[in-house]
């Protein structure tokens, strides 16, 4: 699930589970950087967050003017400035600034960190059926961040974006009904969802439908699909299948064995920041 994450933003550097979301994931490692001059700014944060916007149809809601503004005011260098003017858009009910908003209290940028007013400004436009907002909400209820924790309330919310388009609630809502949170476990309605989530292109999705076929969930064993899903997932930067994919070469589980293969999507996946890649890396050099 994804505690991980909650116990990453209170000070745990870990690399993140096998199954958390790519995008959650990469960004996360980013903005916990042990080294400040390489966590992300304001603005590369909020554009990394516009790739939830991006997996739904909400853009085209806004109006391409409309988000043209927003896009301008969140590449500002001055963070305050930045954090002001969205805060002005917010309150002339432009949603996608709301929802930024909400980003920048989430991760403290341009204003003091306070989760429960991020929650506020999520549940603001989810309540007003953006899908965006709809995931965070999720994602906050299943974390505890800003509210207390609420699995069912999580699986609520992430069906809710899901029903709308979102792609990263759709993979989140079957690892749900894989892990049973906030709904009895039902393997084969995961691996409906994340077969779903990978039509779609989504590297995530691309990825679970992968460990889907390894392990036989909601699905017979079929390392060489697996094989297949791993490789496509992991040349679109997916961190946890590039990781996977070294297993698979390193052990010759779905292809033929090859340590050349392994160290090389060991390291793709270790430069991403995935600690066992790197451990798995370090191990193979050695031998």
């Amino acid at each position: 699930n994804f505690g991980l994450i909650y116990d990453i933003l209170q000070g745990l550097r870990e690399s993140p589970a096998p199954e958390t979301p790519d995008d959650y994931a990469k960004l996360y490692i980013e903005c916990w950087d042990d080294e400040p001059n390489n966590r992300p700014t304001m603005n590369q944060v909020v554009a990394k967050l516009g790739i939830f916007v991006a997996k739904t149809n909400e853009v085209k809601k806004n109006g391409k003017s409309s988000t043209q503004k927003i896009d301008q005011i969140i590449t500002s260098k001055n963070i305050e400035k930045a954090f002001s003017l969205l805060f002005n858009a917010s309150k002339k009910d432009h949603i996608l600034a709301q929802c930024y908003v909400g980003t920048c209290y989430q991760y403290g940028y341009g204003i003091t960190k306070d989760e429960t007013l991020a929650f506020k400004y999520y549940k603001s436009v989810a309540d007003r059926n953006f899908a965006a907002g709809q995931l965070q909400i999720g994602y906050f209820y299943e974390s505890g961040m800003g509210v207390k924790k609420d699995l069912k309330m999580a699986f609520h919310w992430y069906e809710k974006a899901a029903n709308n388009g979102n792609l990263i609630a759709l993979c989140n809502l079957g690892l749900c009904y894989k892990n049973g949170c906030g709904v009895k476990i039902n393997n084969s309605k995961a691996f409906e969802l994340f077969k779903r989530s990978a039509k779609k292109e989504y590297s995530d999705g691309i990825s679970m439908l992968g460990r889907c076929y390894n392990n036989g969930i909601g699905t017979k064993v079929d390392k060489k699909m697996a094989f297949e899903l791993y490789e496509k997932a992991a040349n679109l930067e997916n961190v946890i299948a590039q990781y996977n994919l070294g297993i698979l070469y390193e052990n010759g589980i779905g292809v033929e064995k090859d340590i050349d293969q392994a160290i090389y999507w060991y390291e793709k996946s270790a430069e991403q920041g995935h600690k066992n890649a790197q451990i798995k890396l370090e191990k193979l050099v050695r031998s």
